[in-house]
């Protein structure tokens, strides 16, 4: 069933009987004369009360509060950063030497060396960026005979010559090869760092197939 809201109910009461009481006055005994307005003024304030005590017992209408949106926050993107590092020559103290890997150790076989001297010696001590020739011997105590394919390679700390792989030296063309027990000499020109303190520079022996043999290193000091 339809529901029939009060204020319209009210509005058709008023109307009926303001239709209605004409019909009846003029079916009905004569009465006296009464002023017809003052009747639909009684009725319509008769209805106009019964509607405002309706109104005032019906609860007041509050709004519904519209949903609020939420903001989905998104996650920072962090950006990485890879910080390479970069060799400068004759620049900063002396790095740790390399190791060598597995593949270079020689596990067996006649190769073996061991330092004899270095020229200047070890302790020695130079101006920033003076040049000088440095010459380290090795002295060969394994059963094979060394050619001008055995280098001497610099591996780490302060590099101090351009010259990073180096053959020795011949003596004059009359010593292309060092057998057993003979020593060898690697020469090599030299340039102190700029920035005095106390250096080392270091240097791996190899075959000719590259395999590690020994390691000497030169230590100075620039003042």
């Amino acid at each position: 069933m339809m529901k029939v809201n009060p204020r319209m109910r009210n509005f058709s009461l008023i109307l009926i009987v303001l239709m209605v009481f004409p019909l009846l006055a003029a079916c009905g005994p004569k009465e006296p004369d009464v002023d017809p307005n003052l009747i639909y003024t009684q009725a319509a304030e008769t209805v106009a009360a019964q509607m405002a005590e309706t109104l005032a017992a019906q609860p007041p209408a509050t709004a519904t509060p519209e949903p609020t949106a939420t903001q989905e926050e998104l996650p920072t993107a962090t950006a990485t950063v890879v910080v390479v590092p970069t060799f400068t020559p004759n620049a900063g103290a002396a790095t740790v030497a390399a190791i060598p890997t597995s593949t270079q150790i020689v596990t067996g076989g006649g190769d073996k060396a061991m330092f004899a001297y270095s020229s200047p010696a070890d302790g020695a001590t130079f101006s920033p960026v003076e040049v000088f020739q440095l010459a380290i011997g090795l002295q060969n105590v394994g059963s094979t005979t060394w050619t001008q394919d055995y280098q001497l390679v610099y591996k780490g700390g302060t590099q101090i010559s351009a010259d990073t792989s180096i053959s020795f030296d011949p003596a004059g063309g009359d010593k292309e090869t060092i057998p057993p027990g003979e020593k060898a000499e690697f020469i090599m020109v030299a340039t102190a760092p700029e920035i005095p303190g106390d250096y080392k520079t270091t240097f791996f022996f190899y075959n000719p197939a590259g395999a590690f043999i020994y390691e000497v290193y030169f230590v100075y000091t620039v003042e």
